[in-house]
């Protein structure tokens, strides 16, 4: 989630972002109610993970997960719609998809986030998930970087989430050369962009801004000495991973879906592409982490990685999954780019640097032959979501968060 400086937006704005934000911290704050458990909070000497930009949605999306599914505190069960207010039982049994000795093995993790600023309310909602919090002012500079992995005793992971804008790759050379220095992280995975090497994307801003990222990151990270762990796995001090449209993406507009009962996209009628939830990115990331620290080699796993759902699907595939996800009439519009803008730039949270990726991703998958609209190797979707786990579709997505969705709102 963006900070906003300033307020540009009617109150009706800003309340739907309240809303928005007390529904995904709603579960977190019934926490204090509930008995205490015997394993409350990570196991001693578990290894830390550090994911960044976590006030921004992605980070803040990626931190909830591995709260949520590999920390030892309880927390929501991970399939079930927030609004139910359910909990599950305490880590262990939080695996559905593992047998129970399977399940058992699975690590939980000290989990640490970085933010722009320590004492904002983004923050703050970061430490309310059970992050520690680290501020990151300076995110071009290799010593703040620095500063945050020595905070941080027995850092073995990071999820690099980039806030993307002109300085992406800057910020990425920066981490990425801090990290490069630390031989105590074992490995760390990039969340990037599929098609950012495809065809159809050469004009594009945002690509242009993932090409930097990615750049920045295999220059840096292809001189890292491995860890020992990781030399024995052969996978590497890093991971690409190049994931298509997050579905998560749709909060950001979630004011307008509210509002209207339409998904109003710059898709056109021949827009296709197969959307990805951070969910799977999050469970992706920790199969990674495993593989990494893992005593023997898996040739599955390579510097840069696929993940998507293995369906192409139309603005009308989308609307239609979230008729049914909303259990309400949900109607596809196609508009213009310089409509969309106006529609994305009148809404709390939507950056110009946010509506400029959401435009050229679009943008991309109207494009035949793009690299967005590419399905993921299946190889690559079966080593990172193991254990005939698939991923997960728009319909889920939009029954997941329906509360964001809901009529009359606030």
């Amino acid at each position: 989630m963006k900070l906003p400086t300033t307020c540009r937006n009617t109150p009706r704005r800003s309340a739907l972002l309240a809303a928005l934000i007390a529904t995904l911290l709603a579960t977190t704050a019934m926490l204090a109610s509930l008995p205490p458990v015997a394993a409350a909070g990570p196991t001693p000497g578990a290894p830390a993970v550090i994911i960044t930009h976590a006030d921004k949605l992605n980070g803040y999306i990626a931190a909830k997960d591995f709260l949520s599914h590999f920390s030892s505190s309880p927390y929501p069960a991970p399939d079930r719609p927030l609004s139910t207010h359910a909990f599950a039982e305490p880590r262990v049994q939080q695996h559905a998809y593992l047998a129970p000795h399977e399940a058992a093995q699975v690590p939980p993790y000290r989990v640490h986030c970085t933010v722009a600023d320590a004492d904002s309310n983004y923050a703050q909602l970061v430490r309310d998930l059970g992050c520690t919090v680290h501020e990151v002012r300076d995110t071009v500079s290799p010593d703040a970087w620095k500063r945050v992995l020595k905070e941080v005793d027995d850092a073995k992971f990071v999820v690099y989430v980039p806030d993307m804008s002109d300085t992406a790759g800057a910020q990425a050379r920066a981490a990425m050369s801090a990290i490069r220095g630390d031989p105590r992280i074992v490995h760390t995975v990039v969340w990037s962009r599929q098609g950012v090497d495809g065809h159809g994307t050469e004009d594009l801003t945002a690509f242009q801004w993932y090409r930097a990222l990615e750049r920045a990151v295999h220059a840096a990270m292809i001189k890292a000495p491995m860890a020992a762990a990781a030399a024995s796995a052969g996978i590497g001090r890093y991971t690409v991973l190049r994931l298509a449209f997050a579905l998560e993406r749709f909060l950001n507009i979630a004011a307008d879906i509210e509002d209207t009962s339409q998904l109003r996209l710059p898709l056109g009628n021949d827009g296709r592409m197969p959307p990805i939830s951070l969910h799977d990115a999050t469970w992706a990331s920790h199969t990674l982490f495993q593989a990494a620290a893992a005593a023997s080699p898996d040739p599955r796993f390579k510097p840069v990685m696929t993940l998507t759902t293995d369906t192409l699907v139309s603005g009308a595939d989308i609307a239609a999954a979230a008729t049914r996800g909303l259990s309400r009439d949900i109607e596809f519009v196609s508009i213009s780019r310089a409509e969309a803008r106006d529609i994305f730039m009148s809404l709390e949270n939507v950056t110009p640097e946010l509506a400029t990726v959401l435009l050229d991703v679009f943008e991309c998958a109207r494009r035949a032959n793009s690299g967005c609209r590419a399905i993921a190797p299946r190889d690559d979707v079966e080593a990172l979501l193991p254990g005939e786990r698939e991923p997960k579709s728009p319909e889920w997505f939009f029954a997941k968060y329906a509360d964001m969705f809901s009529s009359g709102g606030v």
